[in-house]
């Protein structure tokens, strides 16, 4: 037994420009053995299942990563550091990042989702480095504040 569906999407950019995002077919296959259904042998069955689940997830996680890799590029929200893994490049990337504010106006930082290997890879920051980070924050809460305040005086 074969289940299979595609995904495709259009993604506009800032600017107006498209972005197409061709049909993908993400699916799974699963083989029943006729003896352990007319035995109702769920353990096999589950174990099939099983199978099929984790094949139909690694290419839903395979289609996302690649998906988003395509979207953030086109988008510009890529940051390509020469050096590798910096503080000044990492401080980079928080600039560009959208942040919010939640409903107590209090600043929602950005999540970010990295591989293992390249968390252990960021920068320990030192002293004077995290207060860059700190006045960033500031910035930005101030930032957002204001916008805030000019769009309810609309």
């Amino acid at each position: 037994m074969q289940t299979a569906s595609t995904v495709s999407s259009v993604v506009s950019g800032h600017d107006g420009a498209e972005l197409s995002l061709p049909e993908t077919p993400v699916g799974a296959s699963m083989t029943l053995d006729l003896e352990a259904v007319r035995t109702a042998n769920f353990e096999q069955l589950t174990l099939e299942l099983d199978s099929a689940a984790e094949e139909l997830g690694k290419g839903l996680v395979e289609l996302f990563v690649d998906t988003i890799g395509k979207v953030t590029d086109f988008t510009g929200n890529t940051i390509k550091s020469k050096g590798g893994l910096t503080f000044e490049s990492y401080v980079e990337m928080l600039e560009r990042i959208e942040w919010s504010l939640d409903e107590d106006d209090q600043l929602v930082k950005p999540s970010l989702v990295v591989h293992p290997d390249t968390a252990k890879k960021f920068p320990q920051g030192t002293a004077e480095q995290l207060q860059t980070i700190r006045d960033l924050e500031d910035r930005k809460h101030r930032e957002l504040l204001a916008r805030r305040r000019r769009r309810r005086l609309s």
